[in-house]
């Protein structure tokens, strides 16, 4: 995503932020329970990074490549973790790729109703609605994290600024910020809803992640950080997991 401001925070920015409340959520979840305040601080992670990928699906070249990379990358975490504790562990990378397929499979719905072809936007609906069965079912079946409702917090990002609205603004950068306005609102919704889902009362802290999104300037940032925050997330939790080994030993 591009844009003229200059004001607010860059997506690298957030992202770091973001991060770092994920590392002290883990710490507070396997080193430092008793801090429930890390965990409160945690809950501005998961929202973060779900609406990056919000974007990533609308401004890649490459969607295979996107979906294939977040897919490698849970699977190489599943792996990494499995061989260092000998347990399969199911990651947040695994709800990130599935929200890919929904985003795509609406986008795939969206392109098949603009060609005007009463049987292409019929196969369109039924990809988008089987896709999205598929990943309900999934979520049922395995231990998914934050389960469907957080599947869908990318889609219904989608879904809100799809909507067509009348600017009649010239400038292409005020249109930009009233999609990803939208965007939030139909990602706020679902946050709601993701923290009446989760029985968990700090659930609802995540919604404090909503004034740093606004603040987000539409800049990637002057560096490159897109492999980092891949390589951040094994990394982080191999060593909160030799910490833990070395404190309760």
């Amino acid at each position: 995503m591009t844009s003229s401001r200059t004001f607010g925070l860059s997506q690298n920015q957030i992202k770091v932020i973001a991060a770092v409340a994920m590392a002290l959520d883990h710490i507070g979840a396997y080193i430092l329970p008793q801090l429930v305040v890390l965990r409160i601080i945690g809950r501005l992670a998961f929202p973060v990074f779900s609406f990056a990928i919000y974007e990533g699906c609308q401004y890649t070249r490459h969607p295979a490549r996107y979906l294939g990379m977040m897919f490698a990358m849970d699977l190489a975490c599943m792996a990494v973790y499995c061989f260092f504790t000998d347990r399969i562990f199911g990651n947040i990378l695994i709800t990130f790729s599935l929200s890919i397929c929904a985003v795509y499979s609406f986008q795939f719905c969206r392109d098949c109703f603009a060609r005007k072809r009463s049987g292409r936007r019929l196969i369109g609906v039924l990809v988008f609605v089987s896709c999205l069965a598929g990943l309900y079912v999934i979520c049922l079946l395995i231990d998914v994290d934050y389960g469907f409702c957080g599947v869908i917090l990318p889609l219904l990002a989608e879904l809100s600024a799809s909507i067509p609205t009348s600017s009649g603004h010239p400038s292409a950068d005020y249109d930009s910020l009233k999609r990803k306005n939208m965007a939030l609102i139909g990602f706020s919704a679902g946050l709601v809803l993701l923290s009446l889902q989760v029985s968990w009362h700090i659930q609802f802290f995540c919604l404090a992640a909503l004034p740093l999104l606004l603040l987000y300037n539409g800049r990637r940032g002057t560096f490159s950080m897109k492999y980092f925050f891949y390589i951040f997330y094994p990394v982080h939790l191999i060593v909160i997991w030799i910490t833990e080994l070395i404190l309760t030993s």
